[in-house]
C-alpha cells in the first residue's frame, strides 16, 4: 500500500470516532461534561488525553495494520510495545477489540455481533450469519 493511503487511512478513521462524540445526544453530552470537567480536574483531562490516544492507537490498527496478513502478530507485539498504557485486554490481538469512549475501555468485537434469527424466513442470499468479523 502507497504510504499517504495509509496515512489517509488513519486520518479517516480518527475523524470518524471523533465525529461519533458528536453523533448523538447521549454522547455529545457525555463529551461535553467530560470537557468542562477537565479544564477543572487533572485526572479528567488525563482520560480525555487517553481518549485520543486510544482513538489514534485504532486508528494505527486499521490504517497500518489493516492491510497486513503474515506480519499481523508482528505488528500486534509492536503495538502493544509501543502502546503499552494504553491497556488492550489480555487474549487475542490488538485487532480483536474496539475502543468505547463511553466505557472508557477496550471491549471485543464479539459483543457487537447480533444474536442469529434462526426463525428467518428471507430470501437465503440475504442471510447474514454475524461473527466478529462481520462487526468489524
Amino acid at each position: 500500500m502507497v504510504d499517504i493511503a495509509c496515512i489517509e487511512s488513519l486520518v479517516c478513521l480518527i475523524d470518524y470516532q471523533m465525529k461519533q462524540l458528536t453523533a448523538n445526544k447521549q454522547n455529545k453530552a457525555f463529551f461535553d461534561q467530560l470537557r468542562a470537567d477537565a479544564e477543572k480536574n487533572a485526572d479528567s483531562m488525563e482520560r480525555v488525553k487517553n481518549m485520543y490516544d486510544c482513538f489514534y492507537a485504532f486508528a494505527m490498527i486499521w490504517g497500518f495494520g489493516g492491510c497486513l496478513d503474515e506480519s499481523k502478530r508482528e505488528f500486534n507485539g509492536y503495538l502493544r510495545g509501543v502502546c503499552s498504557k494504553l491497556k488492550f485486554p489480555e487474549g487475542g490481538t490488538v485487532y480483536d477489540f474496539y475502543y468505547d469512549p463511553l466505557e472508557h475501555k477496550w471491549i471485543h468485537w464479539l459483543e457487537q455481533v447480533k444474536p442469529f434469527d434462526a426463525g428467518f424466513s428471507g430470501v437465503f442470499s440475504s442471510l447474514v450469519v454475524g461473527t466478529a468479523e462481520t462487526a468489524r
